[in-house]
């Protein structure tokens, strides 16, 4: 094995990934709106999630923020990304998203990266 090989029998995730908060308490940062009384932090505790956009520069953490809230909502997640997926891939998330509504009732959460 040389210095840009991979080692395929390595089964851990990145160490990013093992590393990325899970819940709202291990979250840093952004407390204007997760923080006490704050509009996502109600949101979150209600479980009625609306519409957003998250906006801010590659590493500030809104994939992992959506993710934790669905977590904390319950709502199924769906990550793509806008550079690498195309409509296909997207519109077969909204018929998902559609029918997981209709019969079940169980909102998702669709996260489109790098828009």
């Amino acid at each position: 094995m040389d210095l840009f090989s991979t080692n395929k029998g390595n089964s851990l995730p990145p160490l990013a990934e093992r590393l990325r908060p899970r819940s709202i308490s291990e979250f840093i940062g952004q407390m204007h709106l997760l923080g006490e009384n704050k509009p996502l932090r109600n949101m979150l505790d209600s479980k009625l999630i609306r519409s957003m956009i998250l906006w801010g520069p590659p590493g500030s953490g809104k994939t992992t923020l959506a993710g934790i809230i669905s977590n904390t909502s319950g709502y199924e997640f769906y990550a793509i990304s806008a550079v690498s997926s195309g409509v296909k891939e997207l519109k077969e998330i909204i018929d998902k998203a559609n029918v997981s509504f209709k019969y079940y009732k169980n909102p998702i959460i669709v996260f489109i990266d790098e828009m």
